[in-house]
């Protein structure tokens, strides 16, 4: 992947999460949550321009906690979206 793309991707799954959260919104989860799965799949082996392929783990550890702050949090939002579908107001 380009490192271009991947700065990008990195910047607007980070955004995307903070949104989310502040907005309670599934919407805005599940997309950070494909986007920071892409980056997990994609932190595991990294293209440079010279077509150096290096590993780098320790953004792939990053990547994948943040997949679980997602989960967990379009969980979360599921879970309160279902209560308050269920409230008689």
């Amino acid at each position: 992947m380009l490192d271009s793309i991947f700065i990008v991707l990195l910047i607007v799954g980070f955004l995307l999460t903070l949104i989310s959260h502040e907005e309670e919104s599934m919407i805005y989860s599940m997309l950070a949550l494909v986007i920071w799965l892409v980056l997990f799949v994609q932190s595991l082996w990294i293209v440079d321009v010279g077509g150096t392929v290096y590993n780098e783990f320790g953004l792939s550890a990053i990547c994948l906690g943040f997949v679980l702050v997602n989960l967990v949090s379009l969980v979360m939002f599921t879970l309160d979206w279902l209560e308050r579908k269920k409230r008689p107001f």
